[in-house]
């Protein structure tokens, strides 16, 4: 996956490209449009439209269904990519210079940013029946994302910890029956 340093990341995976103090460009990674799989409809936010954080201010939809994108900040919509309505799969084919909303007047919550040198998000494939011991091994920022698989025997679990423990932490993970472990850098957590 693509994660440019020179961006913001929310936890929901959009990015955030800061023109000023105050104002910024907003989209989806790469790891979103991924997830998404190709995309054939967006529906824009409006210019002058107050949008908050963590709060869906547009919408996607993709051959699998519609999703909602959450605004990484809070402020107003001071531009929309109309370029997306004719062609959304540029979101797909570019994700990080196809924005979405340039919005303005935003107040991030920098005292909850944190710093991504220190921290990693892993991804692994869990056996339904040791979830509960794996989770107990995460020492999570929030509670570790958990999403079934077509083989319902298995769940897909994804949570960021801090970088010093991941070393020690993936033997105990793969001795609780987790497969397939990926750990990934992130550059900025928001």
């Amino acid at each position: 996956m693509n994660f440019p340093a020179e961006l913001k990341y929310s936890k929901s995976h959009e990015w955030i490209k800061m023109l000023d103090d105050a104002t910024a460009l907003v989209g989806i990674t790469d790891y979103a449009q991924s997830e998404l799989g190709d995309l054939v409809f967006i529906n824009l936010p409006v210019e002058g439209d107050a949008v908050t954080k963590e709060e869906a201010f547009c919408d996607v939809e993709s051959v699998k269904a519609v999703s909602d994108v959450m605004s990484p900040v809070t402020g107003v919509v001071a531009a929309v990519n109309e370029a997306l309505l004719d062609a959304p799969e540029k979101l797909n084919e570019s994700p990080y210079e196809a924005w979405i909303a340039k919005i303005e007047q935003i107040t991030l919550l920098l005292e909850g940013a944190l710093r991504a040198e220190s921290l990693v998000a892993i991804k692994m494939n869990a056996p339904a029946e040791n979830l509960d011991a794996i989770l107990g091994m995460l020492p999570s920022l929030n509670s570790p994302t958990v999403s079934p698989l077509q083989d319902n025997r298995w769940l897909s679990v994804e949570t960021v910890v801090n970088i010093d423990v991941v070393r020690d932490l993936i033997p105990r993970l793969r001795k609780a029956g987790a497969e397939g472990i990926i750990e990934y850098a992130l550059n900025k957590v928001i």
